[in-house]
This record gives C-alpha cells, sequence and structure tokens, in this order.
C-alpha cells in the first residue's frame, strides 16, 4: 500500500509542480499535429504495399497503381505546405514526418525543402539525421551530381537495389555513421 501512495503522491506533485515550472520558464509543450501523422502513416503504408506486392518489379507495370501513387503523395505534399503555411507544425517529429512527405515529391525543389524541414526536425531536438542525409542525397541526384552519403538506390531489372553514384572524397564513413547512414566501407 505505500508503494501506491508513493506513487500516487509523486503523480500528484508532478501534475501540481511541472505545468507550473513550464508555465514560469516560458517552456511550452508542444503537441505532434494529427494529420500530419495521419498523413504520414498513409505515406509509409503505399510504400509497404509495394513490398507485400513483391517489390517495384512487379508493380512497375501496374499504371492504376502508380497514378495513385503519384496522385496521393501529391496531395499529401500540398496538405502539408499548407500546414508549414499556417504555421501548424511545431514539434520535431511534424517537421520529421514533413521531411519524408516532401522527399517523395517529384521535383529537386521538393527535395531541398526535404532537407530544410529534416534540418529544423534536428534543431528541434528529433533524431531526424538519416532523413536529413538522404534529402540532400536525393536533390544532389536530381540536379544531377552524385550523392554525397550514398542512401539513395534504385531496383533494377532484377529488383535488386543498386547504389546510385556517389561523389567520394567529401564524406568521411565517420560521418556517415554520424548521420546514421552505413559506411559505404562496410558494404563492399
Amino acid at each position: 500500500m505505500t508503494v501506491f501512495k508513493s506513487l500516487f503522491s509523486f503523480i500528484v506533485l508532478w501534475l501540481a509542480v511541472v505545468p507550473a515550472a513550464f508555465s514560469q520558464s516560458g517552456m511550452t509543450v508542444v503537441v505532434d499535429n494529427i494529420e500530419l501523422a495521419n498523413m504520414f502513416a498513409e505515406d509509409q503504408a503505399i510504400r509497404h504495399e509495394i513490398d507485400e506486392r513483391g517489390g517495384w518489379v512487379k508493380v512497375k507495370d501496374d499504371k492504376a497503381f502508380l497514378v495513385r501513387w503519384q496522385a496521393e503523395d501529391a496531395e499529401r505534399l500540398a496538405r502539408t505546405q499548407k500546414l508549414l503555411e499556417a504555421g501548424a507544425l511545431k514539434s520535431g517529429l511534424d517537421f520529421y514526418r514533413a521531411a519524408f512527405i516532401f522527399q517523395h515529391g517529384q521535383r529537386p525543389e521538393d527535395y531541398l525543402k526535404a532537407h530544410h524541414l529534416a534540418v529544423i526536425a534536428v534543431s528541434k531536438g528529433y533524431d531526424a539525421r538519416w532523413i536529413s542525409a538522404a534529402t540532400l542525397d536525393r536533390y544532389l541526384l536530381a540536379t544531377g551530381k552524385n550523392q554525397i552519403y550514398g542512401t539513395q538506390f534504385r531496383s533494377n531489372e532484377r529488383d535488386e537495389d543498386v547504389r546510385e553514384p556517389v561523389e567520394l572524397g567529401i564524406v568521411s564513413d565517420a560521418e556517415r555513421t554520424e548521420l546514421k547512414v552505413p559506411a559505404l566501407a562496410d558494404e563492399e
């Protein structure tokens, strides 16, 4: 019974002190954007569907699926842009999710925006290191340059992942691992 009383006392004290501490310090509790969380789940679900159907080789000729995929990605991207313009994203997790949605855009500007959003997520304390590297790599490839981290792959005709070209000498493997990107030497 004493454990219960101690736990109850702790909870009551925490509820009394913590909100007051936040209020006095000017800190606020940030709540994740639910609409964006749902869009992120949808963004990931359609990509999991590809795996469930047997990979890119199995879906690449399914025109209806590809049209739906592109249209849904475009809708999510447009809605996420509106949320950004309205100032509706607040948490690091919000910006992380938005980075993934923009990463799945179609234009180099979308990938650069994704990188910007990933950097904001990191600045807010959310671990968005890998997506910050991946978004920059995708932007570089989309603008005709080699990637620098080695995060981007394409599927060949046998549905094997083939790494897109990497500009060596700019980023070391030690730096890659700091961003949760596997070292290139580990994969040789």
